[in-house]
This record gives structure tokens, C-alpha cells and sequence, in this order.
């Protein structure tokens, strides 16, 4: 079989009304794809945290003590949870989506990250029927805990899909 070798030269024209622009990021690969998965993940990060528990010197009595230890189970509770679905999930993704494409195995990576928040909404409906089916002693407060989890890593992606259009806009142009 005979190969032909020929040579392809692209020649670029300058523009007929404009002044010629550079290109600074190609389009698709850039670090701001994926600016509402990193905002997500610092959201419920931050609502994972528990910033109003009383030192251990205030609590003087036992039962302020028993009361104290029952909060802080429920928090740890659905705090656990949520990040150990939200990590079993991302991996099963991970490995799915590598499993598709074996060719690239960087696909499974890059689709996870993409599709981070929906993980993320997975972590927190699993995370609430599993508060469901296993109650704590304080149910409410494990509720309230995993409602702020699943808020603020709403609200960190949302403030990362501004970031993603953002940037989007201002530096693929």
C-alpha cells in the first residue's frame, strides 16, 4: 500500500475591518470548567462546620454535658454520612465513566468533576433517607445540620457557575 506524504500549510490571513487578536485559552480546556464543582464542595465544607459549640468549661452540669453530647452525635451524624456518600459516589463515577471510555481514562476524572453538584444532591437525598430510616436521638438538629450542608454547597456552586461565566466570557474571548 502506498502512502502519499504531502505537506498541508495553514496560512493565516489578517482580518479585513478588525485588528488580528491572540487567543489566550483554547476553548474546553481551561480551569474554569469546573468552578461550580469547587465552589460546591467549599460550600458544604463549610456547612459541614460547627462554629457555635460551648466550650467543654461550660458545661457544668451533667445534664448540659448529655445535652451537648447528643448535638454534637447528631451533627457528626450527617455530617459522616453526607461525606461518605458523597466520596463512595464520586469514585463509583469515577470508575463507571472510565469503564465507558477506556481509550482516555482522564474522561472519568473530568466528567465526575463536571458533574460534581449532582453528586453532590445525590450525598445529601441519601444522607436524608438514611437520617430517616436510622434516627438519632436528636433528629431535628441532624436535619438541620445536613439542610445546611446541602444549602451552602448549593449556594458555593451557584457562586462557582457565576465564576465559571465569568471567566468564560472574559478570558475565552
Amino acid at each position: 500500500m502506498e502512502q502519499n506524504n504531502q505537506v498541508v500549510l495553514f496560512q493565516a490571513h489578517p482580518p479585513e475591518r478588525k485588528r488580528r487578536s491572540t487567543v489566550l485559552l483554547v476553548h474546553g480546556c481551561c480551569c474554569c470548567c469546573c468552578l461550580h464543582s469547587a465552589g460546591g464542595i467549599a460550600g458544604s465544607i463549610w456547612g459541614s462546620l460547627r462554629r457555635n459549640a460551648p466550650s467543654p468549661e461550660m458545661l457544668t452540669t451533667p445534664e448540659a454535658a448529655r445535652q451537648e453530647d447528643e448535638l454534637r452525635t447528631a451533627h457528626r451524624l450527617a455530617v459522616k454520612v453526607y461525606w461518605l456518600v458523597f466520596t463512595i459516589t464520586s469514585f463509583l463515577s469515577i470508575v463507571v465513566t472510565s469503564l465507558i471510555n477506556r481509550e482516555d481514562a482522564i474522561v472519568g476524572a473530568v466528567l465526575t468533576l463536571i458533574s460534581m453538584p449532582a453528586l453532590q444532591l445525590l450525598a445529601s437525598a441519601v444522607t436524608l433517607v438514611w437520617i430517616h430510616i436510622k434516627p438519632p436521638v436528636r433528629k431535628r438538629e441532624c436535619l438541620r445540620r445536613l439542610g445546611k450542608i446541602s444549602l451552602y454547597g448549593f449556594l458555593g456552586a451557584l457562586i462557582g457557575s457565576v465564576g465559571l461565566v465569568v471567566t468564560f466570557f472574559t478570558i475565552g474571548r
